[in-house]
């Protein structure tokens, strides 16, 4: 195994809140009181959202957009004069970071109004956080900080439902997400799910109905939270999507431990020096019809990652394919055993399946440059949108750049860096 995969192991229980948050999406939940009508304006928030050709999205202490027709990126400030360094622009936060957003359409149409969860630290000494959400509104030049100090953290995905907010956030002595409540004008905070040592996705709504998922693999419907119906149990946990009719989910995991005896990897539990081993998975999605959760599912694609980060538009489902590449290494020094270990890079995935949802016939979309995809934003016959690591930059500059969002350009099959995290 190689010593990269090894120290991970190591810090896997330190990463566990950030495994969760890149990997659980939310849409909306009902309201405690009373079901949801089908007439509720709903906007579902994410780290990013598209609103009239224009992507919104977070970059730890700065809020910023792209618009895709001019490829321009900026600072979400009204002020042009701005230099974005002080607490008084309305898109830069000093000691703390930016998190999920999402865009209110139906206050938006004479500028745009968002709503963005947050932490920052009061009091640096002493480390005291402070965890809530803002409201931005660019065309007034104005954020009030109208939920600040929320009894919950790590608040993920805020979602708009009528006059309401939902969202899943962890308690501050756990990292076990749950289902919160908050009124629109910043009061009234309710945990709508129970306390317990699970997490709760909430996958889709659709037709008044909310689908969600635990940990176990059981995905649920419910119009209000009091009683659910459980639709299908799956092996794994993830991968649960919900879209025109039909319940999408993984199963078939192919898993495959590539091994290379020519390079050495140093082993932490054993000790010892072996050879440099990378394991992928892969999986099939299929559907089922929701109202016929017993029929014979339909095998949809082959090959593709198990991920709550596939995009569905209208007519055509995108999902992150599976290969493996292997790059190159570099060695870093290890102050505890005193030597030079080696590095490996390596790319899982090569491109997108893009699947036409009504013959479910599928096209393979190169995606040249050695990218990394974790989750696919936006595509058209021109362009994809994706979070991704230049594998290849990672290479030749001995060390990790992070998430980037980049436009890719099908035609040309040239690419733009969007932010990097």
């Amino acid at each position: 195994m190689s010593s990269g995969m090894l120290r991970g192991l190591e810090r896997s229980k330190k990463l566990k809140r950030i495994i969760l948050l890149f990997i659980l999406t939310i849409t909306v939940v009902a309201s405690l009181s009373a079901c949801r009508q089908a007439s509720d304006e709903v906007y579902m928030g994410g780290s990013s959202y598209i609103y009239d050709n224009i992507l919104y999205f977070t970059e730890q202490k700065y809020l910023k957009y792209t618009r895709f027709d001019t490829g321009e990126t900026a600072v979400l400030c009204h002020d042009p004069l701005c230099k974005h360094d002080t607490e008084d622009c309305i898109a830069y936060l000093p000691n703390g970071f930016f998190y999920h957003l999402v865009v209110d359409e139906a206050a938006s149409k004479n500028g745009i109004v968002l709503y963005v969860s947050y932490s920052y630290l009061k009091n640096i000494t002493d480390f005291d956080q402070v965890h809530g959400i803002a409201r931005i509104d660019f065309a007034e030049g104005k954020r009030e900080m109208f939920a600040d100090g929320l009894d919950c953290s790590a608040i993920n995905q805020i979602s708009i439902v009528g006059d309401k907010f939902y969202f899943i956030a962890t308690n501050t002595d756990d990292y076990y997400y749950r289902i919160f409540f908050l009124d629109k004008n910043g009061r009234n905070l309710t945990q709508l799910t129970e306390t317990a040592e699970i997490n709760y996705l909430l996958c889709a709504i659709e037709d008044g109905y909310f689908y969600y998922s635990d940990d176990f693999g059981n995905i649920y419907r419910t119009v209000d939270f009091t009683g659910q119906e459980l639709l299908y149990t799956s092996k794994h946990h993830y991968g649960f999507y919900i879209h025109n009719g039909y319940l999408y989910y993984c199963d078939d995991e192919v898993y495959e431990l590539n091994e290379n005896l020519e390079l050495p990897a140093y082993d932490y539990q054993t000790g010892k020096w072996g050879s440099y081993r990378w394991p992928t998975r892969s999986y099939t999605y299929y559907r089922i019809p929701l109202d016929d959760v017993s029929a014979e599912p339909q095998v949809v694609v082959d090959g593709a990652l198990g991920t709550q980060q596939m995009l569905f538009t209208d007519t055509h489902l995108y999902a992150i394919s599976v290969m493996h590449k292997y790059l190159g290494m570099y060695t870093v020094y290890d102050p505890e055993l005193k030597m030079e270990i080696p590095e490996y890079v390596a790319v899982r995935t090569d491109g997108v399946l893009k699947v036409d949802l009504e013959t479910l016939e599928v096209e393979k979309i190169t995606i040249e440059g050695d990218w990394e995809i974790y989750g696919i934003i936006s595509a058209d016959d021109e362009q994809i949108v994706f979070r991704g690591d230049h594998q290849r930059s990672k290479l030749e500059n001995q060390m990790s750049h992070g998430i980037k969002i980049v436009i890719y350009n099908l035609k040309d099959q040239s690419y733009t860096i969007m932010t990097e995290n």
